[in-house]
């Protein structure tokens, strides 16, 4: 996650209410539970793409 390294730049207050790493790393994690992990994502799109070949 591009979140997770966010979180590591900004150390302790990157997890913080005071910060906004911590708003944009739930909502990655929330929408990984929700419309599934990104390599699910990816790989169903191709199939998608190349079932019309």
């Amino acid at each position: 996650f591009v979140t997770a390294e966010d979180i590591q730049i900004h150390g302790g207050v990157g997890f913080t209410w005071d910060a906004d790493p911590q708003l944009f790393f739930r909502r990655a994690k929330a929408n990984d539970i929700l419309l599934g992990q990104q390599a699910w994502q990816r790989q169903r799109l191709a199939d998608l793409v190349l079932a019309d070949r």
